[in-house]
Order: C-alpha cells, then structure tokens, then sequence
C-alpha cells in the first residue's frame, strides 16, 4: 500500500473532526408551542394528520411540505455526519402556552386553518393539547386583548415555565423538549445591560427589567431547561449575548427567526374558510392579527415541526448556539460570529 500523502492525511483528519457522536433517539419527544395559535395549532394538526395517513416521514417530507416546498429548500447543509432527525412521527407529545384558554381543536375551529372535515379525524387528540397559563407582557404587542397568563415577577415566570416544561415531560413520559416561540411579533426591545451576559440577564430578570420580552423570558427558560429553541417570529429573543453565552454554558442549540412563509402549491387542501360577521360584537383578536394569511399558515406549519426535529437531532450531537445549517427555514436567520460582534451589533441594532 502506498504511503498516505499529506492531502490525504489532511482530509482524513478533517473528516474525523467533523464527524459528530450522536445521541440515538429514544423514548418520547415533548414540542412545546409558546403560542398556540393559528400557526401552532395548525403545525400540530398537520402532524396528527400525517400520523393518521400512516406516513413514515417527518417534518419536511410530510406530504403538505413536499408539494409546497419551492425547488432548492429541500434539505438544509447538514453538519458532520448528520443526515436524518430520526424521531418517529409517533414519539411525539405535544403541549405549550397560550394567552387563551383554548384546546388546539377549538382553536382551529375557530380560526378555521385546516378543514373541518379533517379536523374530525384528530378531534380527540387536538382536544387532548390545553395550553398553560403564557407569560406575556401586552406592552409588547398593539392591541393584546387575552388574558390567560401567569403573573408575578419576570424571575418567577421564568420558573414557572422551566416548571412547566419538568411537569409536561413527567406526565407525558418525555425524555426531552424543544420549545418553539409562535406567539404574536413584538415591538423590538429596548437597549438593556441586562441583555450583555448571563448574571445580568439573570439581575434583570430579578429586576423586571421592561426591555426583558416575553419570548426573551420564553427563550431563557428553555435554555435553562436545557431544550432548544426555536424563533418562529420575527422578535430579537435568541439574537442577544447573554443567551448566546447561555446556549453554550447549557450545549443548546437555537434557531431563528421568522419561520419562512411556504405559500401554497398546487393539490394543497383549501383552508375552511368562513369569516365571522361583520356584525360579530366580539370579534376574536386571534382573527385580527394573523402572522401569515390563513392559506400560508397552512402550508407553513409544517416547518415547525421541521425546526423542531432538527433542533432536537443537533442537541442529541451535542451542537450549541445559533445553528446557522438551518438558515434555509427562516427569513431572518442569524448568524453566529464572536461574541465580541454580536454584542456590538445589538447595541448598535437597538439605538437605530
């Protein structure tokens, strides 16, 4: 055999250094919604539908996804050796927060996203997904009008949610999480030390710091607890240095922000569509303040559960902060960089 040349050598060393040991999935996995509404709801729904159509595929390659992905977004550049989540459609548990009351069907039935023909096939199971009380300052979004929300101090929110995310993988038998924001946008926050490192994020949390939002608190949580997190919205909760530093204290990965809008393909189902009346004395805020128009929502929803898989795959690999391999699902994406630039970046984003 001829000796190894150096190019040879080089190449066999940089493969080994890429490839990465994962974890093999086991046991059930908890997607926790903060935001239950037409986007959340409609990504569990699209999921229980898949379940009942006995497809084996998951996330992106569910049916809705495949016909509704434009060419090229297929798969994002896996890192190392990483080539599938893994996750059977069937381990997986859903919950999450919500300002309304509200199960997942009566939600749907309400806003009317997936059909109501095919809303009947996963009744019982979309009944079974109640949203916790959320942690949500209206400050942050024009015209709030729900009121099911924790209260108490930032700091103890932010328990409360860790507390939740324990609970739910106990009585769900759960062996890990991922947490995706898909509440409402929220005014850009203002420039805050609290967001500059851990033990000041940590003190503003004490402090109720009012540049803290409620996917910050969301987001801080989850990393606390361990579980990735996903930005689906367009808000500056994963894009700051103290969460960064955090990720990488914990070895959680992140991803975000503003999930890509998928709009509709041909043999996409029709939304059910039947608007309230003009004459309704209580409109719904939920009808009024949607992310993306109804029959984008549908075929949108599905890159939740896309996010989600993924996340869920580089945490079992043991990959941190902001993974810049699943830029392709977000309008936003965020980039890594040092530490140094990020924290320079967001001060100068915040005092434009």
């Amino acid at each position: 055999m001829p000796p190894e040349s150096v190019t040879d050598q080089r190449n066999r060393d940089e493969a080994a250094a890429e490839y990465l040991l994962v974890e093999p999935h086991a046991g059930k996995l908890a997607i926790l919604i903060a935001g239950l509404g037409p986007l959340g709801t409609s990504a569990v729904a699209n999921c229980l539908l898949a379940r009942k159509r006995s497809q084996s595929a998951t996330g992106q390659f569910t049916e809705v996804v495949a016909r509704a992905l434009p060419l090229g977004l297929n798969l994002p550049p896996l890192p190392g050796n990483l080539r599938s989540p893994g996750v059977p459609l069937g381990d997986l548990e859903f919950g999450g927060w919500d300002v309304f009351p509200e199960n997942a069907l009566d939600t749907q039935l309400l806003l009317r996203v997936i059909s109501s023909a095919e809303l009947e096939s996963i009744a019982d199971e979309m009944e079974l997904v109640i949203p916790r009380r959320a942690v949500f300052y209206p400050e942050y979004v024009e015209g709030f009008a729900g009121s099911f929300f924790k209260r108490g101090s930032k700091a103890y929110c932010m328990q409360e949610l860790m507390n939740d995310i324990q609970a739910f993988e106990e009585s769900h038998g759960c062996k890990r999480t991922v947490v995706v924001w898909c509440g409402s946008t929220e005014k850009t926050p203002a420039h805050s030390d609290s967001h500059l490192g851990v033990k000041q994020f940590e003190a503003g949390l004490q402090a109720d710091d009012p540049a803290i939002s409620s996917s910050q608190v969301y987001a801080w949580a989850a990393v606390r607890a361990a579980a990735p997190f996903v930005c689906a919205s367009p808000n500056r909760c994963i894009d700051f240095p103290a969460i960064r530093e955090l990720a990488r204290e914990r070895k959680v990965p992140l991803a975000g922000e503003n999930i890509r809008a998928v709009h509709p393909g041909p043999g996409v189902p029709e939304p059910d569509l039947h608007p309230p009346l003009d004459d309704d004395p209580k409109p719904d805020w939920r009808l009024a303040k949607p992310q993306y128009p109804i029959e984008v929502t549908r075929t949108t929803a599905p890159l939740i559960i896309d996010t989600a898989l993924w996340l869920d795959l580089a945490r079992r690999a043991g990959l941190a902060d902001i993974q810049e391999w699943l830029d392709i699902y977000f309008d936003n994406p965020i980039h890594p960089g040092s530490p140094a630039a990020k924290a320079a970046a967001w001060a100068q984003f915040l005092a434009r």
